[in-house]
């Protein structure tokens, strides 16, 4: 990455090939950059008042800063730009990117989106890498988990155990679901109640797998989803209270 060549250049960084972002802020004839990891040319940064630009396009564009420092570089460094090779800003959203995990094993991870790999619900094998690092940090020794906070991110933690066989986890999870759910919506019919309570029923017993499977038929029946999609970030009310 450091080899870089940025001659006549400002920076270097991944390109979003991102339409949206382009059209958005009148970019249709260069590139959109995601600024979580980016190659400064200094000298040319220093020599051109970079900051200074960016901090004055801010002021005079509010309507268009949506994604701030971002949105500033991409358009004071029009034509300005380079490219870097994705495998220096892989951003996990796990459907698009997992894969490449493994296609680069030599990589930067940019954790970004608004589910983040200290979140209880994140996706468990990405939270993993997130974790071999921290645990080279002071930090690690502050570390907790964030629990879900509605419903659709208990189901994902409970998904998640329920496809690693860890049925005690995936009942737990899932009476978490249903419990932040009937807490501000009442059950609909005597037959939400019936199996919920046989779910109960299965787990006082230790039939983890059979209280997964009463639970799991109660929350597909709210519309919440019972499988694991590797793309969290599509999954209904995730970021939100609405239940």
């Amino acid at each position: 990455m450091w080899e870089t060549d940025l001659t006549d250049a400002g920076l270097a960084g991944v390109d979003e090939e991102n339409p949206a972002q382009t059209t958005r802020l009148n970019l249709e004839h260069d590139f959109y950059i995601n600024s979580g990891v980016l190659v400064l040319n200094l000298d040319y940064w220093r020599a051109n008042s970079i900051t200074a630009q960016c901090m004055q396009w801010l002021e005079k564009n509010p309507s268009m800063n949506i994604l701030c420092d971002q949105d500033s570089i991409n358009c004071v460094l029009e034509g300005q730009k380079k490219r870097l090779d994705l495998k220096w800003n892989l951003n996990p959203v796990p459907y698009d990117d997992i894969n490449k995990l493994v296609e680069y094993p030599e990589r930067i991870l940019h954790f970004g989106g608004p589910i983040k790999p200290w979140q209880k619900c994140y996706d468990f094998r990405l939270q993993d890498i997130y974790k071999k690092y921290l645990e080279l940090t002071p930090w690690i020794n502050t570390f907790t988990l964030e629990e879900p906070k509605n419903p659709a991110q208990a189901c994902i933690v409970a998904n998640q155990y329920f496809d690693r066989e860890e049925y005690v986890n995936a009942s737990r999870y899932y009476q978490v679901a249903i419990e932040m759910r009937v807490s501000h919506t009442l059950l609909e019919s005597k037959l939400h109640l019936d199996t919920i309570n046989g779910g109960h029923r299965h787990f006082n017993a230790q039939d983890f797998v059979s209280a997964c499977d009463h639970y799991r038929s109660c929350l597909e029946s709210w519309g919440f989803l019972i499988e694991y999609h590797v793309n969290i970030y599509t999954m209904n009310t995730i970021f939100d209270g609405v239940y």
